[in-house]
């Protein structure tokens, strides 16, 4: 896990690649294949980046289970892309390219499921139930989450407050869980330990609104998304204000979209889209800053230079 210089400890990853390895030890085959993928140097690891650093606002060691929640935690991420790659034609996911061009549906499919199945049995071993309560909670809100994206491509609404509910459910529940889990190993009280969750919600949301951003920008980054159909932002913040006339013409040019119908979506997104995204992205930022401030502790200067240093792009 490098890319991670500014969010871990050297010592940190090397305890965090070790708990991975421990964990996924066993006959199934592809098992080194995710190994390999979460200790890569393009993996970023923010699900553990939120555990130790939430925990280490009330004690300075973490301990051993800490590292094992937070290798579980990235467990969960890689089985609910696999598993949101089932509904995707496109097989060139970025985030996971080096796996999809190994595995078909079925084995994806089966693979996120001995991850979903092997990281409760983790959990368990931990013997602490609030962890085990919080990580539930995160993935039924993944389930729910992918749902409600099914859901809202195929009513065609392009509801962005709907969007930003999907990211919220789907992608920054798992991050939410993470921030909660090291305060509870850190032994935060109840009140701080769901201060913290509520951080990493809104931190979560505006992640997933940075790289929306990005997309916007990169012609190839931009028509994987639209292929795929996930969620995006800035298209529903732009479809919504059309006549229903346009909307209808653009819903079918997007629905097998070729390079000019691309390269005038990004014309369109580069503009109002654009700059409401960005300003919903500073919002999140902002709730989630407040509640930093709002923690009585100088520790949490860490915590906010290292998560809001990854925003340091985007005008923030």
């Amino acid at each position: 896990m490098s890319d991670s210089s500014s969010l871990l400890f050297e010592s940190e990853v090397q305890r965090i690649n070790s708990a991975i390895k421990t964990n996924l030890q066993g006959p199934v085959p592809f098992l080194s294949d995710i190994i390999r993928y979460l200790i890569d140097s393009h993996y970023t690891p923010y699900r553990s980046f939120l555990v130790l650093r939430c925990s280490e606002l009330f004690q300075p060691d973490q301990p051993e289970a800490a590292y094992h929640t937070a290798s579980t935690l990235e467990f969960l991420h890689v089985a609910s892309v696999l598993h949101r790659n089932i509904t995707e034609t496109n097989q060139t996911r970025r985030q996971m390219r080096s796996l999809d061009s190994l595995w078909g549906n079925e084995a994806s499919l089966l693979l996120g499921d001995y991850l979903l199945s092997i990281s409760f049995q983790i959990l368990t071993r931990l013997d602490q139930i609030e962890i085990l309560q919080c990580v539930s909670w995160a993935t039924r809100s993944i389930a729910r989450g992918q749902i409600l994206e099914v859901s809202e491509r195929a009513s065609s609404h392009n509801d962005p407050e709907k969007c930003l509910q999907v990211y919220r459910e789907k992608d920054a529940s798992l991050l939410a869980a993470a921030a909660k889990c090291g305060a509870i190993w850190g032994g935060a009280n109840s009140n701080l330990q769901e201060q913290l969750m509520t951080f990493g919600e809104k931190w979560g949301v505006a992640l997933v609104l940075k790289n929306d951003l990005k997309i916007i920008d990169d012609t190839e980054l931009l028509k994987e998304k639209i292929t795929a159909k996930l969620s995006f932002f800035p298209l529903n913040v732009w479809l919504r204000d059309l006549s229903d006339p346009e909307q209808e013409e653009w819903q079918q040019k997007i629905e097998n979209p070729n390079k000019k119908v691309i390269l005038e979506l990004i014309s369109k997104l580069k503009e109002d889209p654009k700059e409401k995204t960005l300003s919903v992205m500073q919002k999140f930022l902002r709730e989630a800053q407040e509640i930093l401030y709002g923690i009585p502790d100088l520790k949490i200067r860490k915590l906010h230079e290292a998560s809001f240093a990854e925003f340091a792009t985007q005008n923030v």
